[in-house]
């Protein structure tokens, strides 16, 4: 049985920042990693989240208007149901498929300022999406992930193609080059990155996804919280 794969972008932002031509030559090496997948046991679909015959090849509409995140999820959300993928590659940058920005979980002033964090999370949790609902995009249970393009205007197309040729010649290595891990983390994090990785450890043998490890330290550091 092959693994499925779907590579969701936008065609108009692309057509806007390459031109028409360019967005062929985009989708021209797209269908050489289809191909490349395919050889991989991976069924790999392409689709532009604004093309209604691409969406509709199946039977979901495609985004009205500007792509929004909300937007762009809604789509998302709907393929998901009808293709169950097993891993999910958004292409391009922010300004072709957008970020959510949604509050900062961490957010201390004068230690760590950032009120807003931009974030792909959203795209991987099957949840509606819901600024007051931490569940609705801190809980992933899709994989997800990104092959940007260069932003703003007038990019050079071959950094793309490039990243696109790389991914249609990669192979797949063996186990036991995955069988250690490796965390980085700043010396200021190491405390707690440490305190994390004890309680997921301790969830994993019980049996439980470490997510609701996360989930549950989290709670026991801030007050107020259901536990």
């Amino acid at each position: 049985m092959k693994t499925t794969k779907l590579i969701l972008t936008n065609k108009q932002p692309l057509e806007q920042k390459y031109g028409v031509e360019g967005f062929e030559r985009i989708r021209a090496a797209i269908d050489k990693l289809v191909d490349a997948d395919n050889v991989r046991s991976i069924k790999t679909h392409f689709v532009c989240l604004d093309d209604a015959e691409d969406t509709g090849r199946f039977g979901v509409d495609a985004i009205n208007g500007r792509p929004t995140p909300i937007r762009c999820k809604r789509v998302i959300d709907k393929l998901c149901s009808a293709l169950t993928p097993d891993y999910i590659a958004l292409l391009g940058a922010d300004d072709v498929v957008p970020h959510f920005q949604v509050p900062n979980p961490s957010y201390q002033p004068m230690k760590d300022d950032d009120e807003l964090v931009p974030t792909d999370n959203p795209y991987a949790c099957s949840r509606p999406f819901s600024e007051k609902k931490r569940a609705s995009y801190l809980i992933p249970d899709r994989v997800v992930g990104r092959i940007p393009d260069l932003p703003g205007k007038n990019p050079d197309l071959s950094w793309l193609l490039d990243c696109l040729q790389i991914a249609c010649s990669w192979k797949s290595s063996a186990s036991s080059a995955y069988e250690r891990d490796l965390m980085v983390c700043c010396e200021s994090w190491q405390q707690a990155e440490h305190n994390n990785r004890v309680t997921a450890q301790q969830y994993d043998r019980l049996g439980l996804a470490e997510y609701e490890a996360i989930e549950s330290f989290r709670r026991s550091r801030e007050p107020g919280l259901p536990r």
